[in-house]
């Protein structure tokens, strides 16, 4: 009996062995063992602080850096599952504290979870690390409108807290920042305001700053890269005219007879005590005659002023794309003669084409008429007689000369011309096309 139960122990432990082996067997081809390579593992620097406390410099990673390659070796369901992979350059762990060397050369530390430290490799196992001086910069932030406030405002200033940023940094990256900048969006705006707003930072080539350059930088705002923005509305008001003042005068024989603007009005924004004083000096701004100086023009002139420079304190002028020029324009004509404006309805159309009509692109044209006998002052238009010649012309954009008689008495100081379409009539029974028949 007792031979009996040794004999079936035996067997029962050779049973177990089998079975290991198959169990073995057979998870080996399930789940192998295999080596895999994990690329652009970001690496993270630690205790960049001892550089800067120790030798007070700071380090940083090149940009070709950034990243390694990892080689895991171990089962299958480990490496399909691995999601966390944690490379670290210690910086009290650099092989050479010589910080003279160029590059500085830093040991890197893998952890892969589930997998023994034997059965990892970084590639490289050492990574290049700049060492640079720190430096300090003051940078003014520069502030840009987004959107426009409620159409009977317009913003009257922006005003940031605080105004200056300091940045703290390696040297390299410090001399790269061209600005930082804050956005303040005033879209819809009908009343004063004050928000939190983002800045950002700009290199000189006015790309943004990525974060490989931001982790490097310090500011004494803090970690949150914000600024207070405080938004001043001002009212606006339209039809602004401008006095024109200059100095100098027109050749001898020669006179300036007019002075027009474009525009001839603006629309302003200002604080209330700003506009109640406009008001009072009739709505009208002053262009002085330090803007425009003519030196003895014998022909019409044509200057273009900053008005920004003119303009009252706390007005500003509202305008609807990036020039801010006004266009001062001066008529200089003969003494004892004057421009007139003569209707385009006045002038025949002569040798027109068959199947063409004549339209005008202006209402009026201008006659420079001289005193050759007769009195300015009773000069009359509707005297006048004025044509143009089309031979020979087709559908098309023209510039014609216009031939003018005046009345007796009175000569003219220049020629005329007169800009002109040339339009194919179309069959008005069609109904298709304009019925405009002037010839």
């Amino acid at each position: 009996m007792k031979k009996h139960l040794t004999n079936n122990l035996a067997l029962k432990l050779i049973s177990v062995l089998i079975a290991i082996g198959i169990w073995v067997l057979v998870s080996g081809s399930t789940d192998p063992i295999m080596t895999r390579s994990f690329k652009n593992v970001a690496v993270t620097v630690q205790n960049g602080a001892y550089i800067e406390d120790t030798f007070g410099k700071i380090a940083r990673l090149e940009n070709e850096s950034q990243t390694i390659t990892v080689i895991v070796t171990g089962r299958k369901s480990v490496l399909d599952s691995l999601t966390d992979i944690q490379a670290v350059a210690d910086l009290t762990q650099i092989e050479d504290m010589n910080l003279e060397a160029d590059p500085v050369m830093v040991p890197v530390s893998v952890t892969v979870p589930g997998i023994e430290p034997e059965n990892v490799t970084a590639v490289p196992q050492n990574i290049e690390v700049k060492i640079e001086e720190r430096k300090t910069k003051d940078f003014q932030i520069a502030v840009t409108q987004e959107g426009k406030p409620d159409s009977n405002y317009a913003v009257g200033k922006i005003t940031m807290e605080p105004n200056i940023v300091s940045v703290s940094g390696p040297e390299s990256i410090i001399n790269k920042i061209g600005s930082i900048r804050a956005v303040v969006n005033v879209d819809g705006l009908s009343e004063d305001e004050t928000r939190q707003v983002d800045l950002k930072v700009y290199d000189n080539n006015q790309e943004e700053f990525q974060e490989t350059d931001l982790q490097y930088l310090y500011f004494n705002s803090g970690d949150s890269l914000k600024a207070t923005a405080k938004i001043t509305l001002w009212e606006k008001r339209s039809g602004v005219t401008l006095d024109v003042e200059y100095d100098g005068g027109a050749a001898e024989g020669f006179q300036v007879t007019e002075i027009t603007t474009t525009p001839d009005e603006l629309t302003v924004a200002g604080t209330d005590e700003a506009l109640k004083t406009l008001q009072e000096n009739g709505n009208v701004i002053t262009i002085p005659d330090e803007a425009i100086q003519i030196e003895r023009p014998r022909v019409d002139f044509e200057v273009s002023v900053d008005i920004t420079k003119y303009l009252p304190e706390d007005i500003v002028w509202i305008y609807d794309d990036e020039n801010k020029e006004v266009i001062v324009k001066g008529t200089v004509l003969p003494v004892d003669s004057k421009e007139i404006d003569l209707p385009v309805t006045q002038i025949q159309r002569q040798n027109t084409a068959d199947g063409l009509y004549v339209t005008f692109t202006q209402d009026v044209i201008s006659l420079r008429i001289r005193e050759n006998g007769s009195d300015l002052e009773e000069f009359d238009v509707n005297q006048v007689t004025a044509s143009i010649d089309l031979s020979g012309k087709q559908e098309g954009e023209y510039t014609v000369p216009v031939n003018v008689t005046l009345p007796e008495g009175y000569t003219l100081v220049d020629s005329v011309t007169a800009n002109i379409r040339l339009n194919q009539k179309v069959d008005s029974a069609s109904g298709t096309g304009n019925t405009t028949t002037s010839e």
